[in-house]
């Protein structure tokens, strides 16, 4: 594991706080702080206030580190990195984005370059190819946006992924915000996030029909998780969260 040592300070600033960043959205920025912050046990919250702020977390120990996904960008992932590097000595497991949208993949190629493999669904790495070009031009509007190289998978996989020993178990519950979201469940914590499927406000939804999305939902509702993490906006919720997003979709 590289230890990124040319990164200039200003970019290992990270705030650590419980509370919830606020932001106009979308900000025409590609260095804002990353915050980092431990939710409970090994498993951390990392609030991306890039653009639009995007919630994800990451497992995080003295046996590794299990990074869920990318960041925005190369500078978003740096930050992530430096966080874990100051933490753990040990080599990086994986980074897992939970789908092909450039909020959870913008900044896999930082993560690469630092040796860390780069664990994709195959649902993901088609949509990646099939999409990349078109997100990229979409994203041009903002002046602070360059174009990035489509990302490389190390490992890929089909509906289900364990690490850690089962600390981490990512599966795919079926098409909801796209239709490639996998769901992140991490059973010794008993926390749950789904990234744009689980989420409020709902950014960056996919035509899903609603009943598909509810049914999606629904299959998570088995996991006796305590926590959920909301992919935008506030990000530590309850159960009633689940419940809540499932009785707002509409058919």
């Amino acid at each position: 594991m590289l230890i990124l040592r040319c990164l200039a300070p200003a970019a290992m600033i990270i705030l650590l706080s419980s509370c919830s960043l606020t932001v106009k959205e979308p900000r025409d920025l590609d260095d804002a702080v990353v915050k980092i912050s431990q939710i409970r046990g090994s498993v951390y919250l990392v609030e991306d206030t890039n653009y639009w702020k995007t919630n994800s977390v990451m497992y995080l120990n003295d046996s590794g580190a299990v990074f869920v996904n990318a960041g925005w960008s190369d500078k978003s992932a740096k930050q992530i990195l430096w966080f874990a590097a100051a933490r753990t000595l040990v080599e990086f497991n994986a980074v897992v984005p939970v789908s092909y949208k450039l909020h959870h993949t913008g900044g896999l190629n930082a993560f690469t370059r630092e040796r860390v493999p780069v664990m994709i669904s195959t649902r993901t790495q088609k949509l990646m190819r099939n999409k990349w070009e078109e997100m990229q031009n979409e994203m041009m509007s903002f002046g602070t946006w360059r174009k990035k190289q489509l990302p490389e998978s190390e490992k890929l996989f089909e509906t289900e992924l364990t690490l850690m020993g089962g600390a981490v178990k990512i599966f795919f519950p079926g098409p909801a915000s796209t239709e490639d979201n996998l769901f992140v469940y991490f059973p010794e914590e008993k926390i749950l996030y789904g990234g744009d499927a689980i989420s409020d406000p709902a950014y960056f939804l996919d035509p899903i029909s609603g009943k598909e999305y509810r049914q999606t939902l629904q299959k998570a509702l088995g996991l006796p998780f305590t926590t959920v993490v909301s992919g935008h906006g506030k990000p530590i919720q309850d159960r009633t969260f689940l419940l809540a997003r499932i009785a707002a979709i509409k058919d």
